[in-house]
């Protein structure tokens, strides 16, 4: 086989973007992407502003935009008490037949069919999951695969006006599938007794800058000045299932400045709880009382910021113009008078 001519080597080189990536990448190149389990995947995030929990612990408690301000608010709506979740309704008898369950999960899929779903409860909330977000442009540089959650909640498409939608389509719409729930701020990774803690913490993260970014798009839509207000309104969760696991821990992932003018906002994750729900039933109800709760508090947090926005909407779209309109009534009822007297005039000819 003949080496490349210098000439298709020059056309190559032309090819490079900016940064260095081949102009295609994304589109024609079979170039593969960087994906959650490459060794590499958590030091490009950090390349981008995108911190993972726990990344540099001592730096962070330095500087108070690390942290979400309303940190302990949502904590504490996470501990609201649910019926549902009482002993009597969810005690040993119940907890020994979701270890059950949760031993008998062998792959990640039984996870997801035989385990969340009692997680989760019975409270319908607009979801997807396994889902490539293939919609939204690349949270850093388009060299890592697209974001594809376990599990993920938003808001239905027609909750909010079209013409926001199609503005900023490319943040807040998800998939290509555009009936999809839009606007995600609730996020799940699954695993199963062959999944590891640090991959699912990887795509948790991933997940939440994503949201944030979507939410942080949102409020910039409706009021530029305040959407940097330093809280969290996005809320991502990991559970590692299988034996000897049973473990449900619980994350916030909010924008903040970065004081870098190439890169002006960063991405934060912080842990807000953790639980072994196959511990016991007391742990089981804690853990999974927050989870819903989690639900519930995003479900809110998207539906207040979609009605600031749709009225944002309703008040910038242009009115009718009155002046024009009354012009037009007038010239038409000009021209009706004319037509009225040129058939007069045509009448009195014939009957003359």
């Amino acid at each position: 086989m003949n080496p490349p001519s210098t000439s298709s080597t020059q056309t190559e080189k032309r090819k490079a973007d900016q940064d260095g990536r081949p102009f295609s990448e994304g589109k024609t190149s079979k170039r593969r992407k960087t994906s959650t389990y490459d060794a590499a995947f958590e030091q490009h995030l950090l390349d981008y502003g995108v911190y993972p929990e726990g990344y540099d612990e001592d730096a962070r408690e330095s500087r108070k935009e690390a942290r979400p301000a309303n940190l302990d608010d949502i904590k504490e709506a996470l501990k609201k008490r649910r019926p549902s979740l009482s002993p009597s309704r969810f005690g040993h008898t119940e907890h020994v037949a979701f270890n059950q369950r949760d031993r008998n999960a062998h792959v990640e899929m039984d996870i997801t069919k035989n385990v969340f779903p009692t997680i989760t409860g019975e409270n319908i909330i607009p979801s997807s999951g396994h889902v490539e977000f293939n919609n939204l442009a690349p949270l850093t540089d388009g060299s890592i695969a697209y974001c594809k959650p376990d599990h993920y909640e938003g808001s239905l498409p027609t909750e909010l006006d079209l013409a926001i939608r199609h503005r900023l389509h490319q943040f807040i719409i998800p998939s290509n599938n555009t009936s999809r729930p839009c606007l995600p701020n609730f996020f799940t990774e699954l695993k199963g007794p062959s999944g590891t803690t640090e991959v699912a913490e990887l795509q948790a993260c991933y997940d939440g800058a994503m949201g944030a970014r979507a939410v942080h798009q949102l409020r910039s839509y409706v009021d530029d000045e305040t959407a940097l207000d330093g809280k969290a309104y996005t809320i991502t969760s990991t559970y590692m299932g299988g034996k000897g696991a049973g473990i449900l821990q619980m994350y916030v992932s909010h924008p903040a400045h970065s004081g870098n003018p190439e890169r002006p906002i960063n991405y934060h994750m912080t842990q807000i709880g953790g639980w072994v729900i196959r511990l016991s039933a007391t742990t089981f109800r804690e853990g999974v009382t927050a989870f819903r709760n989690a639900r519930e508090w995003a479900l809110r947090q998207r539906k207040g910021l979609i009605e600031s926005a749709n009225q944002v909407a309703k008040s910038t779209q242009p009115l009718p113009n009155l002046a024009a309109s009354e012009k037009s009534t007038e010239i038409n009822l000009a021209q009706s008078a004319t037509g009225q007297a040129l058939d007069s005039e045509t009448a009195d000819e014939r009957a003359n």
